[in-house]
């Protein structure tokens, strides 16, 4: 397991205490505070000494009042401000770009709750390029995630916005129910993808 990987403790705990703490941290967000400052990401917790699930789905309601990663809320609620018209689509860009840069930040892109994000082709060069980077120590977390269920699976076996977007640039329904080559991630995504 790399033991670098550390995540945010905003998104850690039950669904109403991450949920109140991160609403919190995107209106701070909405006004002007950086991604990275808003949710605190310097104070973290390693996924290897915490338990729970990765949950890319939500609200869990089956999990709702046990400690998990919820994964997929920070740009949820990112969303949810930009329907109220509480956010504008440049802050959005914004957290969507600093989203790209941590493999936590990418989960949330990936999750499915969040697949407006991943509609425009001209995204998907990116999200796949930190998908690759991030891969490995994701894979590594091994049967973490869910999208709201009891039982997790490795992040290749949950359907995600990562398999969206591998249709949507040539990858058959076959390829992606398919176990990853040992190449992992790398070696199903077009070279020139990665260019």
């Amino acid at each position: 397991m790399n033991t670098t990987l550390v995540i945010p403790s905003i998104i850690y705990g039950n669904f109403e205490n991450v949920h109140q703490r991160l609403s919190d941290a995107i209106r701070q967000f909405a006004v002007g505070r950086s991604w990275h400052d808003a949710l605190n990401t310097q104070t973290v917790i390693s996924p290897e000494e915490a338990t729970g699930f990765f949950i890319l789905n939500g609200p869990a309601p089956l999990l709702a009042t046990e400690s998990h990663f919820h994964a997929f809320l920070p740009l949820s609620l990112v969303l949810e401000e930009v329907r109220k018209g509480k956010l504008n689509e440049v802050r959005k860009l914004q957290a969507f770009n600093a989203s790209l840069s941590t493999p936590w930040g990418l989960l949330g892109i990936i999750a499915p709750v969040n697949q407006i994000l991943v509609y425009s082709p001209n995204l998907h060069k990116p999200i796949l390029q930190a998908a690759v980077q991030w891969w490995d120590c994701l894979d590594a977390l091994g049967p973490r995630y869910t999208l709201g269920l009891r039982e997790g699976a490795r992040l290749w076996s949950v359907a995600t916005n990562l398999h969206y977007i591998l249709g949507q640039i040539g990858l058959s329904n076959e390829q992606l129910r398919m176990p990853l080559p040992a190449g992992g991630l790398r070696a199903v995504v077009p070279p020139s993808v990665l260019e």
